[in-house]
């Protein structure tokens, strides 16, 4: 029991806790703004916005979490020295969100477009048929279901979020 209360007097075991609910809080937040932008590209009549968001999911969902991590610390942070902050650790903490958001807005784009294809043919095809590149043919009021079906795929995201806040504290 010694060598265990040893660890918490050793280490800040409380302190890397709070960091892992902060990264978990605000990439979650991140994420959940990202994914949705992306989804509204993915649904999008524009075939240019389709494009750019099917690119960037496809790309970045499957990438490693710890190379984004490694392209940002080693890349962008060291090589092209872009600061997100002046103080060392709050600089990381940055860097550690925007790559959690960057990785994670790929999978909530996908939960909240499996939800909105989840519609059915009529309502789709009444989007498909309004070919306005404006977002009022996006969310048409016939579609009250799509929050529903949106949200029950998304809810598992953040315990995958929780469990990749792990990485960013282990390098620190």
């Amino acid at each position: 029991m010694d060598q265990f209360l040893s660890l918490f007097r050793q280490y800040d075991v409380l302190g890397a806790f709070w960091a892992n609910l902060q990264l978990t809080f605000w990439g979650a937040i991140g994420a959940f703004i990202l994914g949705t932008l992306l989804a509204l590209m993915r649904i999008s009549p524009v075939p240019s916005l389709r494009w750019l968001g099917t690119g960037y999911v496809h790309l970045l969902r499957n990438t490693p979490l710890t190379i984004l991590m490694a392209v940002a610390v080693l890349g962008f942070w060291t090589q092209l020295k872009i600061t997100l902050s002046d103080d060392f650790n709050r600089n990381f903490f940055a860097w550690a969100v925007v790559m959690l958001v960057v990785y994670h807005a790929a999978f909530v784009c996908e939960a909240i477009r499996s939800g909105v294809t989840d519609l059915g043919s009529t309502t789709m095809s009444f989007w498909r048929s309004q070919r306005s590149a404006t977002w009022a043919g996006v969310f048409p009021r016939e579609s009250a279901t799509w929050p529903r079906t949106s949200l029950s795929s998304t809810l598992p995201e953040p315990s995958g979020l929780q469990a990749s806040t792990t990485r960013p504290l282990a390098a620190a």
